[in-house]
């Protein structure tokens, strides 16, 4: 496959970093409310894989769209008269014994919800979780155990994948610039997830609305059964989302109490670690920025800013590793020409390979083929038509499904030159979130009483 006005990443690992801010301006509520700040978006290195199905949703699909390492941070700020008991547990390893992954990995975390810590000098996590264990890359009766363990709805899975067209439609179609972007809908669907968890009344309404579930127990039950059965850290690759929560324990002098159910939830379907902090204390960007180089092996260094006023703030990341089936020949790098959307050419490493008999699907004004990974994913490559602009492959969510779902399947010989390059990424979704509906979560009248 050639290129052509469409640019994509390299390999198989890469990263980004999303940051939401909220910021609490007024105390005499019980609400949460924001003004999100800023969502920055930095893909660091290479690109990631996807797998994805015709006629059947498939939870693979959008993960294409955003291939990588992605960080969110979500910070949440609210109202007081309250004070923190934060409950806790014990620290495990993660690699426990594979046959017993997923539901024993819960009810330990459950059992173990009930006491009740302080908050420590050093902000390590106050309620850690244990990741779903380890299996190795070629034990198929354990994978098929945890997706048996694990069931996803239909509605559910159709819900994701609306999801990531809406959201990955609205995000890229704004980029007129010509510029490199990456955006990730599940990690964005986490997000929401999380604080949609924790909201109430019309704040909830619209944020499960936008999440394409009916209530919070299914979207937390179903977003716990995909994290299982996304998650693999093997001898090949591996795929880690990781989440946490900083809390502070008292704004102006008032202590805040956070629910138990809610972090108890956090922990035990989206694996997020709870860390109680001080956000007046520049040590506490230092504690964030560390949990985030340590999620994503060294990828990300971020700097994280925060506010003084804040008081809760949610981070996501989400770290990809994985191998081509069959793996590129480092000797037949070389440089070539890469057109830009602008009608510009810059010179850039391309790496070369044909297969001779491989699948491809030809649609309304592009061609689309994929490179599989050994762990079950597929990186999909977009080939505008000439004269066709990738924007208006992706100017509407039903056009981008079909661009990433539909077409005409084909065989023959498939000549791949992929580029060879790396792009940060900062995108600001508060304006984008409002169109797509979600309006009572950035008022004064937001409800997040479901967090304290």
């Amino acid at each position: 496959m050639t290129n052509n006005n469409f640019s994509e990443k390299e390999n198989n690992n890469k990263t980004a970093n999303n940051h939401i801010d909220l910021s609490k301006k007024d105390n005499d509520k019980k609400k949460i409310y924001n003004a999100i700040s800023e969502i920055d978006d930095d893909l660091i290195e290479e690109a990631r894989p996807k797998k994805s199905e015709k006629k059947r949703p498939d939870f693979r699909k959008w993960m294409a769209a955003a291939a990588a390492i992605l960080v969110f941070i979500l910070g949440v700020p609210f109202l007081l008269n309250l004070t923190n008991l934060m409950p806790g547990f014990d620290e495990k390893q993660a690699g426990a014994d594979p046959a017993e992954v997923d539901r024993k990995d819960q009810q330990a975390q459950s059992s173990a919800l009930e006491g009740q810590i302080s908050r420590s000098d050093n902000y390590g996590p106050h309620l850690a979780v244990n990741y779903p264990g380890a299996y190795a890359f070629e034990d198929y009766e354990t994978r098929q155990e945890i997706r048996e363990q694990n069931p996803l709805s239909e509605d559910f899975l159709r819900a994701v994948n609306d999801f990531s067209f809406r959201t990955a439609a609205a995000v890229l179609s704004e980029n007129q610039a010509g510029e490199n972007a990456n955006y990730s809908p599940l990690s964005l669907y986490y997000a929401l997830a999380i604080a949609g968890s924790g909201a109430g009344s019309e704040t909830a309404v619209e944020l499960l609305d936008l999440l394409g579930t009916e209530d919070a127990a299914t979207l937390n039950d179903q977003s716990g059964n995909l994290y299982r059965r996304l998650y693999f850290d093997n001898e090949i690759g591996k795929f880690q989302m990781a989440n946490s929560l900083w809390l502070d324990n008292d704004f102006n002098g008032q202590p805040i109490e956070y629910k138990d159910d809610f972090v108890k939830n956090a922990a035990e379907n989206y694996y997020a670690s709870s860390h109680s902090v001080d956000f007046s204390d520049p040590e506490t960007a230092t504690a964030m920025a560390g949990w985030v180089a340590d999620n994503t092996n060294g990828t990300l260094q971020p700097e994280v800013e925060i506010d003084s006023e804040q008081i809760f703030s949610i981070i996501n990341t989400v770290y990809f590793r994985d191998q081509w089936i069959v793996r590129f020949d480092a000797k037949k790098t070389e440089p070539g020409i890469f057109h830009l959307v602008n009608g510009e050419e810059v010179e850039i490493d391309f790496m070369h390979q044909i297969f001779g008999t491989a699948g491809f699907t030809v649609g309304d004004g592009f061609t689309r083929a994929g490179l599989s990974l050994k762990n079950g994913g597929t990186m999909h490559f977009i080939l505008p038509d000439e004269g066709v602009s990738p924007y208006e492959l992706i100017s509407a969510p039903e056009k981008l499904e079909k661009v990433l779902s539909g077409g005409e399947q084909l065989w023959g010989e498939v000549v791949w030159q992929i580029p060879k390059f790396d792009f940060d990424t900062k995108l600001d979704l508060i304006q984008i979130l409002q169109k797509l509906g979600i309006n009572n979560a950035f008022t004064p009248e937001a409800d997040f009483s479901g967090i304290t």
